[in-house]
């Protein structure tokens, strides 16, 4: 390749150019404007073949004198072929800071997604959308900022898909209901009841691939206020304590018991501090972002839908895909290492004395062991134990220590 002086020279008079001023975008009725400092980065320059070259190789000859042009060349291959050096808009750089500002323009590709309802699901098409064409936005501003006339650039849309198209729905295998869960819960304390509706709506819909494992917290995230959770009652270190998200331990054993009764297999589970009687014995599950988290495996061949549903006094959670036929049975062992809950005693002198008033109920301390085996067609192909050992949970008890006057009469001295 070949490049002169003068050719290098022409370059930079095209980048001078392009950098004498800003450059509009317009599309429709907007209009965007970039300064010459943000066009700089945009820059880049290439070797293009010069007018009339061919670049066609030289005809190699043997020592006898025979053509040989398919042997290896003896001279060094093709003719030098003259190139001319040029400047342009690269797209890929200018995307970066074109597409912020320009990426509204025309209308975004809607995914397929799946509707359920009454054990069926069904797909709702996804929907072919309109963006930037970059690309050509690159090379007409490469033109216009070059030419030395009016430094406006009309933006062009083309067709964008969506990343999940119909077909592609259709080819997920998502066609049935594998299980579902429902657990209950007080609709009175409002916070607690509104961070439950708040993680429903954020796992409703997500997808899991075939082979692949589902974190509950890489899904979720942190619960953060700015997502829409409040502080409600959450087991801390043993105890009931106000926390951001209290109640989405009632999410993890609901989930946790609709992926135990799927059959599927359970990567990682934890049961709560302490029993909690309200769900069943052993098949419970905390969460904690930073901590404890809930994870299954996919070990179908089809993709796995998880969706959601809820009223103001229960969530419910369900997989739908294609059903492994796994046959699920369980068995919870008997409760062992059974310890007593310590009781702490605070002096309260708004209570009379003698009277006595439980402000947190005490819970022993338990373990037990549940058993699930996962069958198909009869044969045994999974059985797992889940442990869970739960703490002594502490009772706390107001004892009065106000004395009351007596009422009885005083006896007169004659």
């Amino acid at each position: 390749m070949s490049v002169t002086d003068d050719d290098a020279a022409d370059a930079l008079t095209q980048a001078q150019a392009m950098l004498s001023g800003p450059v509009t975008v317009t599309y429709e009725d907007k209009t965007w404007e970039f300064s010459a400092v943000q066009i700089a980065p945009w820059i880049a320059f290439r070797a293009v073949p010069a007018d009339g070259a061919t670049g066609t190789p030289d005809a190699a000859v043997d020592a006898s004198g025979t053509d040989a042009s398919s042997s290896a060349p003896a001279s060094g291959g093709f003719a030098t072929e003259r190139k001319v050096l040029e400047a342009y808009i690269d797209a890929e750089k200018a995307s970066e800071t074109v597409m912020p500002k320009v990426g509204t323009a025309g209308r975004p590709a809607v995914n397929a997604t799946f509707k359920v309802g009454g054990g069926s699901v069904t797909i709702v098409p996804s929907q072919d959308g309109v963006g930037p064409d970059i690309d050509a936005l690159a090379l007409e501003m490469t033109r216009v900022l070059t030419s030395g006339g009016e430094r406006v650039v009309e933006l062009r849309t083309h067709r964008v898909e969506p990343e999940i198209t119909t077909a592609d729905a259709e080819n997920m295998g998502i066609v049935e209901r594998i299980s579902t869960y429902s657990t209950k819960y007080d609709p009175g304390n409002r916070p607690r009841v509104s961070n439950i509706h708040t993680l429903a709506d954020a796992i409703d819909g997500t997808l899991v691939a075939p082979g692949a494992t589902f974190s509950f917290n890489e899904t979720v995230g942190p619960r953060t206020a700015e997502k829409g959770y409040q502080e409600a009652p959450a087991i801390v270190n043993g105890k009931l304590v106000p926390q951001l998200g209290g109640g989405i331990c009632q999410f993890g054993t609901t989930i946790f018991n609709t992926v135990f009764e799927s059959g599927l297999p359970i990567v990682e589970r934890k049961n709560h501090s302490f029993y909690i009687s309200s769900y069943p014995k052993g098949r419970d599950a905390t969460l904690s972002w930073g901590g404890p988290d809930f994870k299954f495996k996919n070990d179908t061949e089809h993709w796995i839908l998880i969706a959601t549903a809820y009223s103001n006094s229960s969530v419910t959670v369900s997989l739908y895909g294609t059903d492994p036929g796994y046959e699920v049975t369980a068995e919870a062992g008997p409760w062992t290492d059974v310890r007593a809950h310590p009781v702490k005693e605070v002096q309260d002198p708004e209570l009379e004395v003698g009277m006595r008033h439980i402000e947190d109920s005490g819970i022993d301390g338990r373990t037990i062991v549940v058993k699930r085996f996962v069958r198909k067609n009869g044969v045994l192909v999974r059985e797992d134990s889940f442990k869970s050992v739960y703490r002594p949970k502490e009772q706390v008890v107001r004892v009065g220590t106000k004395v009351v006057p007596s009422t009885e009469p005083t006896a007169t001295v004659q």
